[in-house]
C-alpha cells in the first residue's frame, strides 16, 4: 500500500484498497495460476491479536480459502466493499425511472431511503458515520415529499389476483 497510499498505508479506505488491488492485477502482479488475485498476508500478526480484533476471519479463511491465516496468506479479489444503495433516487427519496426525454422522471408513489436508496451524494466511499445523517436528511426529505404527493382522501385500491401474479413473476 506504500505505493498507492504512502501516508495511510494499511489504513487506507476501502475504495482505495480495492482500486489498488485492481491495478496490481491489471499490471500483471496478480498471483495464482491465472494471476487473477493477490495475497493478503496476516501471518506477521500475533494470533491472539487476530482473534481479538478480527473475530471470524480465521474461520472464514479456513472455510472459504482452505488456509490457516496465521501461517499462510489469504487469496483475495478486489470487490465492492460496501453497497451504498442501488435504487436511484432524487434528493426527495423518489425513485427515478429515467427515459430518453427525461432523465429525472420519477416512478409516482415509489420511494426509497436509507441503505436501499441512492441519491449519489457519497462518491466512491461513504464515510462510516454518514449513514445516520443520510437517514435523517433523506428520510425527512422523503417524508416531506410524501406529504406533498399523497392524497389522504384517495381510496387505497385492493390488490387483485392479476396484480399479485404479476408481482410474483
Amino acid at each position: 500500500m506504500e505505493r498507492y497510499a504512502p501516508s495511510a498505508k494499511d489504513l487506507a479506505s476501502r475504495d482505495v484498497v480495492s482500486r489498488c488491488m485492481t491495478l496490481e492485477i491489471r499490471e500483471g502482479r496478480g498471483v495464482g495460476k491465472n494471476k487473477d488475485h493477490i495475497f493478503l498476508h496476516l501471518d506477521h500478526l500475533d494470533p491472539a491479536v487476530l482473534h481479538e480484533r478480527l473475530p471470524g476471519i480465521s474461520e472464514s479463511a479456513k472455510i472459504f480459502a482452505g488456509v490457516d491465516l496465521t501461517k499462510e496468506p489469504i487469496p483475495v479479489l478486489p470487490t465492492v466493499h460496501y453497497n451504498m444503495g442501488g435504487v436511484p433516487t432524487n434528493y426527495w427519496g423518489e425513485v427515478l425511472n429515467p427515459t430518453a426525454l427525461n432523465p429525472d422522471q420519477v416512478s409516482p408513489g415509489l420511494m426509497a431511503v436509507g441503505e436501499a436508496g441512492c441519491a449519489s451524494v457519497h462518491g466512491a466511499n461513504r464515510l462510516g458515520s454518514n449513514s445516520l445523517i443520510d437517514l435523517v436528511v433523506f428520510g425527512r426529505a422523503a417524508a416531506i415529499r410524501a406529504g406533498q404527493v399523497i392524497d389522504r382522501n384517495a381510496a387505497i385500491p385492493s390488490p387483485n389476483e392479476a396484480s399479485v401474479e404479476k408481482i410474483m413473476d
